[in-house]
């Protein structure tokens, strides 16, 4: 009896020491567990915080892409306004240069018409004077510039008016004489000189004034 009182205590004892050393595996396994499980919840916290974050670095992306394709958009309308600027530029210049042209031409017109001038109103003197000698002293000799002479004159001087008219397009009245038609002449040039001298640089500061 004592003997096999003996044994089930020794079995008593291992069945305890069993469950003790089972005891410590479940304890440890349920650390275990719940130390995963809080690794779980950090790494769930971390991926949020992440995707997050991912977010944010897509909006800002697709802002700065929207900023970079509306400078490219500036860009471009900048480079077009510029080229249409200087192709005005350009076009301003070669109006500047036609128009300096044209006033050249006018300036030597207006030269040659007061040339022309001075020279009718000096042959008018001279036939005025000759027609009173003539009247005054009808028995005496002609002067040595004869009619004839003087009326080969004022045709050359007709001839030069005439084409002065052509060429800068007046029309004029019929029956109008040389005095009249040099006067329609000379108010022409004036016109178009005060022309050509405020056309220049009233274009020149507007296109400036663009820039």
């Amino acid at each position: 009896m004592w003997q096999l009182k003996t044994e089930l205590e020794n079995a008593v004892e291992a069945l305890k020491g069993e469950i003790w050393s089972l005891n410590g595996q479940l304890k440890a396994s349920i650390l275990d567990r719940e130390q995963l499980q809080d690794r779980v919840v950090q790494l769930d916290s971390s991926l949020a915080a992440e995707k997050k974050r991912a977010d944010a670095l897509d909006c800002e992306l697709s802002e700065q892409t929207e900023l970079t394709e509306k400078a490219s958009r500036q860009a471009a309308e900048a480079e077009n306004e510029s080229n249409r600027r200087l192709a005005e530029c350009l076009e301003m210049e070669t109006r500047r240069e036609q128009v300096e042209k044209a006033y050249a031409q006018l300036s030597e017109y207006y030269s040659q018409l007061q040339a022309a001038y001075n020279m009718i109103y000096a042959k008018m003197t001279e036939l005025e004077k000759e027609r009173a000698l003539v009247q005054n002293q009808p028995q005496q000799a002609p002067p040595s510039s004869t009619p004839s002479e003087g009326d080969s004159g004022v045709s050359a001087i007709a001839s030069v008016i005439d084409t002065m008219i052509s060429e800068l397009q007046i029309e004029t009245s019929v029956g109008l004489d040389l005095h009249g038609k040099v006067l329609l002449i000379q108010r022409t040039l004036r016109e178009k000189l005060a022309e050509g001298k405020s056309s220049v640089p009233f274009k020149l500061s507007k296109n400036t004034a663009k820039l």
